[in-house]
């Protein structure tokens, strides 16, 4: 039964009592539940009563009902010192203050995380979860956030949050931009000579290419090595700007893969390769013309221009017509260019 004045704000309220007798035992219990509880109980006694015969007074026992605390708190504790990417970090997150015990979940950019959790109790109204959180290059910069919800109560809530810092390895890419300088491709223009920027499967032999590295890091990288088939580039004739490098005057020592390396505290990071055409190998152009011979003598031809500029070592193919009768015949020739060891004939 619950003190009278409780009874006078209850009217109205239906509460039930349940009684339930065991047979086997000699005692029985009767379980009371309140439909609502309201401001009206707290402070007040609620008395359980029972006898078995009425020659002997009732036995009788009695509770208080309080209010508990149910300011909901939440403590996220993260490493002080910063992260570094591809080590393991247990991050803790306690939460009290509801009964039954507050529900902890883990957040990070938004995204609910549910693996490489450990969840326990500590108390009745206390809850404690470890993360194992492997940082990474992607995590930088993320809101990590420790949610606690009440059981009961859905709308009791609270959150601690922090902002992670990583340090990583440089991720870095490499592209290749190239410019024309000799004449136009496939005849486009060539009779007026213009010529203006190509794409790298355009690059000839004499143009400039220009290596362009990008790397993400923190702590920004602060060196960068550019790369030639696995070394680092030795060549004449470049241009460094930054992270640019132009490459001047290529020839078909310059076909192969390029790479970047990007250096930060953190280690060193290698790029993509990209690769300069083969289209880059040395020629010979000239022009095609009809010619009179008289058979039993010999004749050459003159280069009209040769590629690439420097070590280029001309000579001359000579044709003699086999032709056993004194007459005047047309004939065609070849011309020889041996650049550095690569010989190519027209």
């Amino acid at each position: 039964m619950l003190d009278k004045e409780v009874e006078e704000h209850q009217e109205g309220v239906k509460s039930t009592a349940t009684p339930t007798v065991t047979p086997t035992a000699a005692y029985a219990t009767n379980t009371l539940r309140l439909a609502s509880v309201s401001s009206a109980h707290l402070t007040q006694n609620l008395t359980c009563k029972a006898a078995n015969t009425p020659a002997l007074a009732s036995l009788s026992a009695s509770v208080m009902l309080r209010e508990l605390d149910s300011e909901l708190q939440v403590s996220l504790h993260a490493p002080k010192e910063k992260l570094s990417g591809g080590h393991p970090y247990n991050i803790k997150c306690e939460a009290s203050g509801v009964r039954p015990p507050p529900v902890l979940t883990w957040w990070l950019r938004g995204q609910h995380l549910t693996h490489d959790i450990h969840v326990q109790s500590l108390g009745l109204d206390s809850t404690v979860s470890e993360l194992s959180l492997l940082a990474t290059a992607g995590d930088d910069g993320g809101l990590l956030e420790c949610r606690a919800a009440a059981p009961t109560l859905p709308h009791l809530t609270a959150t601690d949050s922090t902002r992670l810092t990583v340090h990583y390895v440089p991720e870095a890419s490499i592209t290749i931009e190239g410019v024309g300088v000799v004449g136009v491709e496939d005849g486009v223009g060539a009779e007026d000579g213009e010529s203006g920027e190509k794409s790298v499967g355009g690059l000839r032999a004499d143009d400039s290419a220009t290596l362009v590295c990008v790397a993400r890091a923190n702590p920004p990288a602060y060196n960068v090595t550019f790369m030639f088939n696995g070394r680092p580039l030795r060549r004449p004739n470049t241009v460094r700007s930054d992270w640019n490098l132009t490459l001047k005057y290529l020839g078909h020592k310059d076909v192969g893969l390029y790479t970047c390396v990007a250096s930060n505290p953190e280690g060193d990071g290698e790029s993509n390769a990209v690769a300069l055409p083969h289209r880059l190998c040395p020629g010979v152009e000239g022009r095609s013309e009809e010619v009179l011979a008289v058979v039993g003598r010999r004749w050459r031809w003159s280069v009209v221009r040769a590629s690439p500029q420097g070590h280029l070592h001309l000579g001359e193919r000579h044709l003699h017509l086999q032709h056993e009768t004194d007459q005047v015949i047309t004939g065609t020739h070849g011309l020889w260019a041996d650049v550095d060891g690569v010989d190519e004939s027209r």
